[in-house]
């Protein structure tokens, strides 16, 4: 009898108690600034927008040398504020194949990612602003200063360049939350004016 309780009291204090904990830290919110902090707290080495378009042109070209660029992104959790990144997608309709391939660019080289059935879409045309040079528009601007006073540790949580209506429009998305907690922002620029849309 002795043996069985002190068995079921190993097994609560190894097994039962931290799970007992972590769903407390859970419920409270602990993880999720444990989360955060390492998610975001270190600069990570990156290039600019611009910088990898120069590396996956020419896989695209050798891909289809009739096809032409619908979307760049830089996305979730992979971006310094400065609007540089390890990685960008950078995604290419190709005429001759009928089909759309996603090329992926890191700080060095570039792979086609994956290939799909095409769809013709509005092409991006004479991209003129770099990724830094948006960002710092979006941060300037008073709805991204009004989040910042609230919530210090926003960040950028993606960029994208596509073509709305024959206007390079970027977006710079912008995430102040936590797990089980999400304020978010989404800044819409023209790329050939620098104004800021919606």
């Amino acid at each position: 009898m002795k043996k069985k309780r002190t068995r079921l009291l190993l097994i609560f204090t190894l097994i039962i108690s931290p799970l007992l904990l972590i769903g407390v830290a859970l419920s409270c919110g602990i993880i999720g600034i444990f989360y955060n902090y390492a998610t975001y707290v270190d600069d990570v080495e990156g290039i600019t927008a611009l910088q990898a378009w120069d590396i996956a042109e020419p896989i695209a070209n050798n891909w289809d040398p009739d096809g032409y660029l619908f979307r760049v992104a830089g996305e979730r959790l992979h971006h310094n504020d400065d609007g540089t990144g390890p990685f960008w997608r950078f995604e290419y309709y190709g005429r001759n194949l009928n089909q759309s391939v996603r090329i992926v660019v890191d700080t060095k080289s570039g792979r086609i990612e994956n290939t799909h059935n095409g769809f013709p879409t509005s092409a991006i045309v004479n991209w003129t602003m770099d990724s830094p040079e948006v960002v710092t528009i979006a941060m300037a601007h008073p709805n991204y200063t009004t989040i910042k006073d609230e919530y210090r540790d926003i960040h950028v949580s993606g960029i994208v360049l596509v073509n709305n209506g024959g206007t390079n429009i970027w977006s710079v998305d912008f995430d102040a939350g936590t797990i089980g907690h999400y304020k978010g922002l989404d800044i819409h620029i023209d790329d050939a004016t620098g104004t800021v849309l919606w």
